[in-house]
């Protein structure tokens, strides 16, 4: 494995989606921001998670595409025009790859078991060695191959004084003086999603246990399947859906008593900010991609899915295996120590 000894003065980082994997690689950033201080540092993003980098410290340039057909060619005419020396791929996929080679970057590192032969295009390959590592520490190799000191992680998320005031009208609007719960029925798939009637069961519970006050959060595609959650519901509870930017969902988030959530981006924002989470997990392995950090709780019951015992595609039983009893049982303990 080739040791990195160099001082580039121009860098370049490829993580363009999803939202929770751009917050696992935010300590990336920082270490590497931190080993090259003078370096200029851009960020290649999917033009749809773009806002929750904005304002980063660590950033110089973010460079937001949408990532659809006809894209690709203006987006590398843009790249080779800032003359990057260091391309730096977290994503190791094949259009990423390709994308660190079309750069002109001399130097280019990713994973060594990324996926799609996108390997083939990098002059440093990193080595991950240990199963069950977490996303974030897992990114933090690349920072430590590059000579960064990894001991302490930033979630640097730049939250403005606008964001935080939306966030804080918001929350008087629909709570008043209370204080709020948040909860994120949704997932990008459909297999990480609890049933809506435990969703339904557990605000209502949160209500009569007073609390504080759900609020349901989302986006604008979310809205109709919330709505259908709180029609099953006999106290009230609100629904934010599609009315907040990531910015503004951060604050929201960091102003909320905790998170209660599906395995989903918002989970990873709300770690990031300093929200305790109470996760839901179905298939996917939380120790690899769970909230990270001290305080969260994780759900999950993959010994009663024999999906999960046996890697099949499904169907999974592991989330329905989660009681709305359980649940409760571990908001309470987050927001009461027992």
């Amino acid at each position: 494995m080739r040791e990195y000894n160099k001082d580039p003065e121009r860098i370049l980082i490829l993580k363009p989606s999803s939202l929770g994997d751009i917050i696992h690689s935010l300590p990336t950033l920082a270490a590497i921001r931190e080993r090259f201080p003078k370096a200029f540092i851009g960020w290649l993003v999917k033009r749809e998670w773009a806002g929750i980098l904005e304002g980063h410290p660590c950033l110089d340039e973010l460079l937001s595409f949408p990532f659809e057909v006809g894209s690709a060619w203006p987006m590398v005419q843009e790249i080779r025009k800032r003359r990057f020396d260091l391309t730096i791929d977290l994503q190791g996929l094949l259009r990423t790859g390709l994308l660190c080679y079309l750069s002109g970057a001399t130097d280019r590192i990713g994973f060594e078991g990324a996926r799609e032969l996108s390997p083939l295009f990098y002059t440093y390959r990193v080595r991950v060695d240990k199963e069950n590592l977490h996303a974030v520490d897992r990114y933090l190799l690349i920072a430590q191959r590059l000579g960064g000191k990894t001991d302490f992680k930033r979630f640097d998320i730049s939250i403005t004084e606008r964001d935080q005031e939306k966030a804080r009208k918001l929350i008087k609007t629909v709570s008043g003086d209370q204080s709020i719960v948040a909860i994120h029925a949704s997932s990008r798939q459909q297999v990480k999603r609890w049933p809506p009637e435990c969703f339904a069961e557990l605000a209502d519970q949160i209500n009569q246990a007073v609390l504080g006050v759900p609020v349901f959060t989302g986006a604008k595609g979310d809205v109709k399947d919330i709505t259908e959650i709180q029609k099953r519901m006999k106290t009230v509870s609100i629904n934010l859906a599609g009315q907040t930017s990531l910015k503004e969902l951060a604050a929201l988030l960091k102003m909320s008593r905790l998170l209660i959530t599906n395995d989903s981006g918002p989970m990873h924002l709300a770690a990031a900010v300093g929200t305790c989470v109470v996760a839901l997990f179905g298939p996917t392995d939380p120790k690899k991609i769970g909230p990270y950090g001290q305080g969260h709780v994780v759900l999950r019951h993959a010994e009663l899915c024999p999906a999960c015992q046996t890697g099949t595609k499904g169907p999974h039983r592991c989330l329905e295996a989660i009681s709305v009893k359980e649940t409760m049982a571990a908001v309470k303990n987050v927001l009461h120590g027992g």
